[in-house]
């Protein structure tokens, strides 16, 4: 028999959702290999609920799939859940005495808002009936001191979703079109490479078509001459640096949607990211891939020497910080819940926005972070669609992303000159995949 407590705690000491798992799948096997029919060898999970919004997690296992019938139609696990309050209630004295010493939390999670303590009853007509919960006045003290885990440790309810930016991972997965190009995981661009032109050779075969072959002549393989913008988000060792780029087009409504034209993680893969690729890479956008180029902006770490670079080269530059304060990733946010924001696949990217929460600075004010936990950005990690772990519990690839969302929201003038459609890239009237353009050197039809 084999029992494991607590995998909450798990999480917050740097365990991914994949190790927990893991863990806990090792022990099933090695209990059901050495005793297959014994019917008191048995696992045992007692934990309080940390995040069932997560796919890959233990909670949204046991909440989800422990109660499905395996192929021979039987039941292999027993779940069992209460509140401490109902299951405890001699703890519980002024409660017991009289059920209506009470207070209520609203739990928040929708729309990324914040739990929220409601010490009346007239308090709780503002919220819906479904987003409350009524708790004994007993651990009024307890919540009040720390409400999210009150509300998991005591309510036995997932709060480590309750303040996520993007409640529902629908919204997440609707803003990747298969048929728009992507860099699906990562690059890497080691420091020990010479830096001019790393970055360029290593993606320009997936987004460019060349139009002209002896001259060595790039177009962008989606309308290449819409205005573009450009954020990088710098990292050396440990974390992941990213550079994304994106264009304005309108949608049938005639809105102004982000179009995400490329995401690149590049991670440091046990070594030193060079950051001087980085920097050539953009002039590459501009020289080789001949892209338009309106705006570009860095993050500010380490970015000095790279900013000078390519002022000279006649870009221009700023410094943007997205995460604080909070409104550009705000107004991002709700650009993805509303579906005007859209990319090819990339599971950084997917993975950051499931991530991404609402934190506070020392001082009280608002801004994005990331929930806590092991970064997985390794060359040989799962990479499935549906259960990797890399880009969780991290944002730089959402925060190049969102950056040039801002960037397009504060400098583009007039009306974008394509139009968004979400069946494919067209041309000539006639739907085309990129191997096609690349086979017979087809420029693009633009769209007004």
């Amino acid at each position: 028999m084999g029992s494991a407590t607590e995998l909450a705690f798990f999480k917050e000491a740097g365990w991914s959702d994949a190790d927990i798992m893991k863990l806990y799948n090792d022990l099933k096997g090695r209990i059901f290999s050495r005793f297959p029919d014994a019917f008191f060898a048995k696992s045992i999970l007692d934990s309080s609920p940390n995040d069932a919004s997560f796919e890959a997690s233990i909670d949204y296992w046991i909440l989800n799939k422990a109660l499905k019938p395996d192929h021979k139609g039987i039941v292999n696990n027993y779940l069992f859940r209460g509140k401490k309050w109902e299951l405890q209630p001699q703890n519980f004295p002024e409660w017991n005495a009289d059920n209506s010493k009470v207070f209520w939390i609203f739990l928040g999670g929708k729309e990324g808002k914040m739990p929220k303590i409601l010490y009346s009853k007239e308090e709780t007509l503002n919220f819906n009936e479904e987003d409350l919960l009524e708790c004994p006045i007993d651990g009024l003290v307890i919540a009040e001191e720390d409400l999210i885990k009150f509300i998991k440790d005591f309510a036995a309810i997932p709060a480590g979703a309750s303040n996520r930016l993007i409640y529902d991972n629908t919204k997440i997965e609707k803003v990747f079109n298969k048929n728009l190009q992507n860099i699906y995981s990562h690059i890497t661009a080691p420091d020990i490479e010479p830096p001019e032109g790393l970055i360029w050779n290593k993606i320009k075969d997936t987004f460019f078509v060349e139009i002209d072959k002896k001259n060595h002549v790039y177009e962008f393989y989606r309308n290449p001459r819409e205005k573009r913008y450009v954020s990088v988000d710098l990292s050396e060792t440990g974390d992941t640096a990213s550079v994304a780029v994106s264009h304005p087009e309108l949608n049938q409504n005639g809105e102004i949607i982000d179009v995400v034209d490329m995401t690149i993680p590049i991670i440091p893969n046990k070594g030193r990211i060079g950051l001087d690729s980085i920097k050539f890479f953009i002039l590459d956008l501009k020289r080789f891939g001949r892209l338009n180029i309106h705006k570009v902006s860095f993050d500010g770490f380490q970015s000095s020497s790279s900013q000078e670079f390519l002022k000279r080269e006649g870009f221009d530059i700023e410094e943007l910080s997205v995460d604080f304060p909070a409104s550009p990733y705000l107004n991002f946010i709700q650009g993805v819940k509303t579906g005007r924001v859209v990319s090819g696949r990339n599971i950084y990217l997917k993975n950051n926005l499931k991530s991404l929460k609402m934190s506070s600075t020392k001082g009280g004010k608002p801004k994005v972070d990331h929930e806590l936990g092991k970064v997985e950005n390794s060359i040989d990690a799962n990479d499935c669609w549906e259960t990797s772990s890399l880009g969780f519990n991290a944002k730089d690839v959402s925060d190049s992303v969102c950056a040039t969302v801002e960037l397009r929201k504060k400098y583009f003038e007039g009306v974008p000159r394509y139009i968004y459609q979400e069946s494919y890239i067209e041309t000539n009237n006639s739907e085309i995949s990129l191997s096609n353009l690349k086979k017979h050197s087809m420029k693009l039809k633009e769209k007004s």
